[in-house]
Parts: C-alpha cells; sequence; structure tokens
C-alpha cells in the first residue's frame, strides 16, 4: 500500500511540475496577523523532487512574516493561453 501512495504521490508531483512550468509568475497568498488575506505576485525558482516549490525574496518582507507566523499558503497559477489553472495550498518552511 505505501509503495502505491509514493507512486501516486511522485506521479503528482511530475504533474504539477509538468503543468506550472511555462507559467512564469504565480500568486503567493499568506494571512496576515489581523487575519487578512494577502496575495502577490512571485516567481518560482524551482520545484525540487519532493515538490517543494522554491522563491527568492527579501528575508525581511511581509510575505516573510506573514508566512513565519501562519505558514499555511497557497499558490495560485495561471496560463490562459494553455488553459492551465493551478491552485495549490501548503505549509511554508
Amino acid at each position: 500500500m505505501e509503495t502505491a501512495i509514493m507512486e501516486n504521490r511522485t506521479e503528482a508531483i511530475a504533474k504539477f511540475k509538468a503543468l506550472v512550468e511555462d507559467v512564469e509568475i504565480c500568486m503567493l497568498a499568506t494571512t496576515s496577523d489581523t487575519g487578512e488575506l494577502l496575495s502577490r505576485p512571485m516567481a518560482t525558482a524551482s520545484i525540487d523532487d519532493e515538490g517543494n516549490v522554491w522563491f527568492f525574496t527579501n528575508e525581511f518582507s511581509e510575505k516573510i512574516h506573514d508566512a513565519s507566523h501562519n505558514n499555511e499558503v497557497s499558490l495560485i497559477y495561471a496560463h490562459p493561453g494553455k488553459n492551465i489553472y493551478v491552485h495549490v495550498n501548503g505549509l511554508s518552511t
């Protein structure tokens, strides 16, 4: 059973990477200290084999502050020309 789960996870990560590889900018959504949902455009630096999405940003930015206090984040990718729309939820680390 565990092998099937790992295979599904590997397939899901590969599909995610294939879908978003041509999308240069995604929207990163975080929640502020007051509960406000905030989103901002981010360029994806890379997606590793574990499915972790990497970005470069200033360590003192508001988005880092928000993600440090509530690590639940959303990424929204869109490429209307290719009819690709992907929304994933995850945890910042």
